[in-house]
């Protein structure tokens, strides 16, 4: 069975899609599976060092593209990248009879008319900002249908698909197997992780940290991130005036992970988008999570020891306060979160579910469209 994977490199970005396909190439080819990773994106290298086989190719490109599909021959497309240039390769594989998984890791990607926000300041970024998102809305309403045509569409948060009218759709979590690597502080932290751009919100947690300096001294807010957005460089120097707000920059998963191991509170500010990898691994790592109005596929509320979904700033405020103040400190490294974690979000189980729907187009169990 040949299986090529479209997507960015998680080698190049760092991003969850792009480690869930890696760890997919890497389980199907165990599986012994043909693999060819196509790795799209403008951060592509020239060469990967991979046990799967990693090609970098330009999907706006009409050429490479498809001498890229035609040479391969695969008896599955996955598709993890969006709507970029999705109908460029949807419809190489409608021509050649190649059945087609779309799979949406992102709201946006089952909204017909999808943009993302941004910071501005003066009229002449919002002029710039309003043709930004007409762009946007132009392209992904083009793109939409192609997302429709797919032989199967799958979401790592089953809320994305419910109004979707496709008479395949399947919810696939992400699957994660946290490595621990080093992190030491010298203090309490409660730790927000996301790279900085307006989506995220990284406002909110300044806020609540400013909120939260004088009734908890001994406690500082961490943030990691890469910087996506330059607005927030001059406004992390602001930030770091206050003693219990520090801001740390790219750090790889081991880090992470470590720091979540120790930390009082992942704080998350993100809009909603589809099922954060960062909350998988701090569930795996035994750390409850405070989100602010967004819980992916009402999984917090379903199991309540994962932490809470705030509705608003208030909400976090309290809730965020009311953890700090315990003195029973036993919540932190949960077991039971760490039992949710492994039962919902293995890596095996994410592999072993894509598996079964691939093998299942390819032996046309499931009609193709």
């Amino acid at each position: 069975m040949r299986v090529l994977i479209i997507n960015q490199h998680f080698s190049d970005v760092t991003g969850g899609s792009e480690y869930q396909c890696h760890i997919l190439a890497e389980g199907l080819y165990r599986k012994n599976v043909k693999v060819l990773y196509a790795a799209a994106g403008p951060f592509r290298k020239e060469k990967y060092h991979e046990n799967y086989q990693v090609v970098p190719v330009d999907l706006s490109e009409e050429k490479p593209t498809k001498e890229l599909i035609y040479s391969f021959k695969p008896d599955c497309i996955y598709w993890r990248f969006n709507k970029h240039h999705l109908s460029r390769v949807r419809t190489i594989a409608i021509d050649l009879n190649i059945p087609f998984i779309f799979a949406g890791s992102h709201i946006n990607d089952f909204r017909r008319y999808a943009y993302k926000p941004s910071v501005w300041k003066g009229w002449r970024a919002l002029k710039r900002y309003i043709r930004s998102c007409y762009t946007q809305i132009s392209y992904s309403s083009k793109q939409f249908p192609y997302v429709l045509s797919s032989d199967i569409i799958t979401s790592n948060n089953g809320e994305l698909i419910e109004g979707i009218n496709h008479p395949y759709k399947r919810t696939i979590y992400n699957g994660q197997a946290p490595v621990v690597g080093k992190f030491d502080w010298h203090r309490k932290y409660c730790l927000w992780v996301s790279n900085l751009k307006a989506s995220k919100r990284p406002e909110q947690v300044i806020k609540l940290a400013i909120q939260l300096k004088d009734i908890y001294p001994e406690v500082d807010f961490l943030l990691m991130g890469n910087i996506q957005d330059p607005h927030y460089e001059s406004l992390i120097r602001e930030w770091e005036k206050y003693n219990n707000i520090h801001y740390l920059g790219y750090q790889d998963q081991e880090t992470i992970n470590a720091a979540l191991k120790s930390a009082e509170l992942l704080i998350h500010t993100s809009e909603p988008e589809g099922f954060p990898n960062i909350l998988i691994q701090a569930w795996f790592m035994g750390c409850a999570t405070a989100t602010l109005n967004y819980d992916p596929d009402s999984f917090i509320k379903k199991h309540p020891v994962l932490g809470k979904c705030c509705k608003n700033q208030r909400d976090m405020f309290r809730y965020v306060s009311h953890v700090l103040s315990r003195k029973n400190k036993a919540y932190k490294n949960h077991k039971d979160i760490k039992v949710i974690a492994e039962q919902n979000f293995s890596i095996d189980r994410f592999i072993d579910n894509v598996y079964q729907i691939i093998s299942g187009l390819v032996k046309e169990e499931v009609k193709v469209q």
